[in-house]
This record gives C-alpha cells, structure tokens and sequence, in this order.
C-alpha cells in the first residue's frame, strides 16, 4: 500500500486502519461512522445561526472530495482481503469518506428540528445508518454495484436519506 493524500483523506485520516474487534469485525464502516461523529457534532455545536449553510457545505465538499479520490486512494491501497476474506480492489474497507457523508446525511435533521439531547441523536443516527448502510435498500444497491467513485459515494448518501428520514420520525416520536 502506498500512503498517499487520497489514502490518508479517503480513510478518514487513517482512522479505518485501526484493526476490527468484535463485534464489528464484519462491519467495515463503523470506524468511518463512528469516527466522523464528532464533525457532525462540531457543526451542530458551533454553527450558530449558519448551521444550516456549514452542514450543506461541508456535504457537498465530503461528497466532491470523495468523488475526486476515491479512486487514486483505491489504487494506491491496492488489492486487500477485507475482514471477510474476501479480496477488494475496489471499494476496500480502508475507504469511509462515503461513510462521513452518510452520516452527515443522516444527521441533516438536526439542523432544522429541535433535539433535547445531542448524544442520544448522534447515537441513534449512528445506529440508524449503519443498519441502512448494511442493509442497501434500493436504489443504494444499484449505487453499490457500480464500479466507480460515485457508486461508492452515492449508496451513503441514499443509505444516509433513508436513515435521516427515520430520524425525524424518532426525533418527532420519542421527543428526543
């Protein structure tokens, strides 16, 4: 593996190389998730009367960045067995920048809704993307078989939809 920007950027600063334990040996994006938590919280915490505009910008800079390399950080990773067994050249457990704009996706919600408690939110949206980011309703699973930066990206963003609608639901429901 070749350490490069893209590697460095597209693995959210190296932090998806830490090695898996259980119980998330077969859930590569956790670390991508959990470990971009606190951008979501940063945002929310001090964007002020600009909320709204930061978590729209950063969004869209996470989604161009990652559409820009993605693919020089899956050639310079190169082919590797991801905690399955299986062998990647694409899309290798090491890249979670989509998984950053999954979770600013899901946690959209919150620059417009009132929540009571911060850390409960991010920990339901973080449960609630990760089972939609597992589980690739349509048309996540058409975006996950494409074979290219924007396939990566885009079935995030659609998991990172349907999770943030769950949310509002939760965030309305449970008063949270």
């Amino acid at each position: 593996m070749r350490h490069s920007f893209a590697v460095f950027i597209c693995s959210w600063f190296y932090t998806s190389f830490l090695p898996p334990f259980w119980p998330f040996r077969k859930m590569a994006g956790t670390y991508g998730t959990f470990f971009s938590l606190p951008l979501c919280w940063l945002i929310f915490y001090f964007g002020g009367e600009n909320t709204t505009v930061l978590w729209a910008v950063t969004s869209w800079i996470v989604f161009w960045i990652g559409i820009m390399f993605v693919a020089n950080a899956e050639k310079d990773i190169g082919l590797r067995i991801d905690w399955k067994g299986k062998k990647k050249d694409r899309d290798q457990n090491e890249i979670v920048i989509d998984e950053t704009l999954g979770i600013l996706i899901t946690c959209s919600p919150l620059v417009f809704m009132r929540v009571e408690n911060i850390y409960l939110t991010l920990f339901v949206a973080f449960i609630l993307f990760r089972i939609f980011d597992i589980v690739k309703f349509p048309p996540a699973r058409t975006f996950d078989r494409m074979k290219n930066s924007f396939g990566v990206m885009m079935d995030d963003f659609v998991a990172g939809l349907y999770a943030a609608l769950v949310l509002m639901i939760c965030i309305d429901v449970f008063n949270m």
